[in-house]
């Protein structure tokens, strides 16, 4: 019997001891560190084929303050294969029949084809320099004209670009 209860006794003092409580403090959680981006990109299809700008493969004017130009390349030693935006220093969407808004595409003979009066260009952000384009967020597309009997139609593009 007294087995028994010292055996109670023993589970009473174990079940009855209180776990110390951890005064460590739960460290704060730190934010990621901010990476600035720097946005390099202008895509497109053209003819339904996949199209990129090259690695800094751009080009960008500006002349009379309104006069705006961004083209990008495949790649950065050739104008062949390159899609040029004329534009103007506003946000808005804009058809490429509205002064200074164009678009030209020149394919890989090196031969320049201009946009129909219905294609579009959806400018959400720009800001320019004396030198033309800082940064240019834009969706646009454009058949060109006519010429030898081909028409590209270029299609999905999309310019997210910030300069450095």
């Amino acid at each position: 019997m007294k087995k028994i209860a010292l055996f109670f006794l023993l589970i009473t003092i174990v079940f009855s001891c209180k776990k110390k409580k951890d005064e460590t403090p739960t460290p704060e959680p730190q934010p990621s560190p901010v990476t600035p981006t720097v946005n390099k990109l202008m895509t497109a299809k053209i003819n339904g084929l996949s199209w990129a700008m090259g690695n800094n493969a751009y080009s960008t004017s500006k002349s009379g303050g309104i006069n705006i130009t961004f083209s990008g390349k495949i790649n950065y030693a050739t104008t062949n294969n390159s899609i040029l935006l004329n534009l103007g220093p506003n946000t808005g969407i804009y058809t490429f029949s509205t002064s200074p808004y164009g678009a030209t595409y020149i394919d890989s003979s090196g031969t320049a084809r201009g946009a129909l009066a219905s294609g579009t260009i959806n400018i959400t952000e720009i800001d320019t320099n004396q030198y033309g384009v800082k940064k240019l967020k834009a969706t646009f597309g454009f058949v060109t004209i006519p010429s030898g009997g081909k028409t590209y139609s270029i299609t999905e593009g999309v310019v997210d670009w910030t300069g450095n």
